[in-house]
């Protein structure tokens, strides 16, 4: 588990979801292939780096990565291969759409080391998958599960909740269809309406709106109960998992500050308190690259304070919680007692963990604390 993982941003998308807000752009064969070149050249940087010694899992993202060809995607992995050693990788995570999986891809993924899948469903309800942008049916969506469970693969679940046109009534059945296909794992996220996208837009325009914080909030708290006394494990804020064995390792590292690399545009980076990340731009990116050069755009080194406040706010976000240790302020143990007698956080074993209504506002909760 401590070992580092090592995160791929893929970032190309067949079309552009209103309410996305990660770095993708419209894929042209061209532009795929101009930018597998820049990745292979950024690997090369990292070969004799101390962080790159040893990866423990992999995480291929995006945009859309299932648009690489099978000639692309062994080349990707070809040349990871041929650059980090992998020999302890207990998890390789690819992000698929559902149009974007056949029996073909799937065993080309496996062939090559894929372990799990995370399927960008988003919803099991054909007027929400319309209002999202999505491009499947629900169809589509039960054949491409079955499809991966049929190969093997540890099948993560994406879903959306908190559309304004969303009832309660109308999210349960989303999740109990989700539950009919037994994944081991589920990611539920809130709706959250960027200014910088397509829906942001419209917001503002007044089109569409965004759910109510009540109506998000007891949406979270039904869904947390619903997925729980259906034996998911509610391990971080948006993720719920069969048992331990199916959390995701290489999200874990992330919320527990283990080193971490990223590779393509917009990846960031974490090692030794430092943190950097490359442009958010796939000409600067491959411009970069293509010249020699670490396509980083940011770096940051983090201070003996920005570090703790970090812990804090990531302990906060998942059941691990946050080691008594890290809140030994002047009036740490009074502000304790009364987030206890709010019901929004316990104390276990030295340590200090959100319930359920503390993980509502565990964004905010190191404020009582730094």
């Amino acid at each position: 588990m401590n070992k580092p993982g090592l995160y791929i941003h893929i970032p190309f998308c067949r079309s552009k979801c209103p309410y996305c807000d990660f770095y993708s752009i419209i894929s042209q064969e061209e532009d795929i292939e101009k930018f597998i070149l820049s990745l292979i050249k950024e690997m090369s940087f990292y070969k004799n780096v101390e962080l790159c010694r040893e990866f423990g899992t992999i995480y291929i993202g995006g945009g859309s990565p299932g648009i690489l060809s099978a000639k692309q995607f062994f080349r990707l992995v070809e040349n990871l291969n041929k650059t980090f050693t992998f020999s302890s990788v207990s998890e390789f995570t690819i992000e698929l759409n559902p149009e974007d999986v056949s029996k073909e891809k799937v065993m080309i993924l496996k062939s090559a080391g894929v372990n799990r899948i995370s399927l960008g469903v988003q919803s099991f309800d054909e007027r929400d998958l319309k209002f999202l942008g999505r491009r499947h049916s629900i169809n589509l969506i039960k054949n491409v599960i079955s499809i991966i469970k049929s190969a093997g693969f540890i099948l993560n679940v994406d879903l959306i909740y908190g559309l304004f046109c969303q009832t309660e009534n109308t999210w349960l059945k989303v999740l109990n269809d989700a539950l009919s296909f037994e994944p081991e794992h589920i990611s539920a996220y809130q709706l959250t309406i960027k200014e910088n996208t397509p829906f942001g837009k419209m917001m503002n325009e007044k089109k569409i709106k965004e759910s109510s914080e009540k109506k998000q909030a007891d949406l979270f708290l039904k869904t947390s109960d619903f997925l729980e006394e259906k034996g998911y494990v509610h391990y971080e804020v948006s993720n719920f998992a069969r048992n331990k064995k199916y959390f995701c390792r290489h999200n874990m590292k992330y919320w527990e500050r283990i080193p971490y690399l990223g590779l393509g545009p917009s990846a960031h980076s974490f090692f030794n308190e430092e943190r950097w990340s490359n442009y958010s731009s796939f000409e600067k990116y491959c411009k970069e690259c293509g010249a020699d050069r670490l396509p980083i755009e940011k770096k940051e080194k983090l201070t003996e304070q920005q570090a703790k406040i970090e812990k804090i706010y990531l302990g906060f976000r998942t059941q691990n919680g946050v080691p008594e240790k890290y809140l030994n302020g002047e009036n740490a143990e009074k502000i304790i007692k009364q987030l206890q007698k709010q019901e929004l956080i316990n104390r276990v074993n030295h340590k200090i963990i959100s319930t359920k209504k503390g993980f509502l506002v565990s964004g905010g909760l190191p404020i009582y604390f730094i």
